[in-house]
């Protein structure tokens, strides 16, 4: 894998919990003030995604050895 490459995976990953996350609580957001009731739902499913993607994460790659 190239340089950069391997740069860009490490980008996406690291930051794609984060874009999760603020969309998933947008989502919620405008579900709530707008009375939206369709994006209330799927914007918790969007940011317990991007927790489950951060945890996963951390687990895997974070700075605590676990074996």
């Amino acid at each position: 894998m190239s340089e950069k490459r391997g740069f860009v995976a490490f980008l996406v990953t690291l930051l794609m919990p984060f874009i999760l996350i603020l969309v998933g609580a947008g989502m919620v957001g405008g579900g709530f003030s707008l009375g939206w009731n369709w994006a209330i739902i799927p914007g918790l499913v969007v940011a317990a995604a991007g927790v489950l993607w951060g945890a996963i994460v951390f687990f895997l790659h974070g700075p605590i050895d676990f074996d």
